[in-house]
């Protein structure tokens, strides 16, 4: 976590492509949280809502 509460996590991916990051609590149901378009080879994603959860798992799939 930041000194905020948010969270960020270091994705690596291949330059151009397009992921999305998604957030759970339950490891059942999966909200798509942000997608981004990886304009090098690692990118950043922040989930400033981190702070609004006792508990959240995070995944990066690639966008179709």
């Amino acid at each position: 976590r930041l000194s905020d509460g948010a969270f960020q996590l270091t994705v690596t991916g291949e330059a151009g492509l397009s992921y999305v990051s998604e957030g759970s609590t339950n490891l059942a149901t999966w909200t798509a949280l942000s997608t981004n378009t990886a304009v090098a080879a690692t990118f950043n994603f922040t989930d400033s809502n981190a702070t609004n959860f006792v508990q959240r798992f995070y995944r990066v799939r690639q966008d179709p």
